[in-house]
């Protein structure tokens, strides 16, 4: 089944301009699992492709490979499935928003896919790195580098398009 390696959560609704991390998290998937939220969830969703391919059922199937990512914005469902004999390597992180959230240009429900970056590993790491140890501010710290990862996101896809 699913190792989740590490994953940890928020306990206060606490960021910068009503943006916040609710948790997030490194995922080993093994062949198989599957994500299926038909009415997504009630935050927004930041999901990345480390190793192996994903499917995503959007519009349509798309496989998305390593260094892809997908927004989803709250309620918009989400479906996904790992197929791969080789085990695959994902991050993700949840976080609240204004409804109105712009996502800072990006698209929701939609693969943009990218080179695989070491770069954006460590920010997820750092991200979750102060979710388990919940020193004083770390919810600042968690929108920050939140905020960090948005702005990295969007200037390498620029670059690279």
């Amino acid at each position: 089944g699913d190792i989740m390696i590490y994953n940890a959560y928020q306990d206060t609704n606490h960021g910068i301009g009503g943006v916040s991390v609710v948790s997030s998290g490194h995922i080993f998937a093994q062949k198989g699992r599957k994500i299926d939220r038909p009415a997504g969830r009630a935050d927004f969703l930041l999901f990345y492709i480390v190793k192996g391919k994903e499917h995503f059922f959007l519009d349509h199937e798309i496989i998305a490979d390593e260094g892809s990512f997908v927004f989803f914005r709250p309620f918009e469902k989400q479906k996904h499935v790992y197929k791969e004999n080789k085990t695959g390597e994902f991050y993700y992180v949840h976080f609240n928003a204004p409804i109105d959230f712009d996502l800072f240009g990006f698209k929701s429900s939609f693969v943009y896919h990218s080179k695989p970056s070491t770069t954006v590993c460590s920010i997820f790491e750092e991200i979750i790195s102060e979710l388990q140890k919940k020193q004083p501010a770390y919810e600042l710290f968690c929108a920050s580098k939140l905020f960090n990862l948005f702005a990295f996101l969007a200037r390498k896809t620029k670059k690279e398009s």
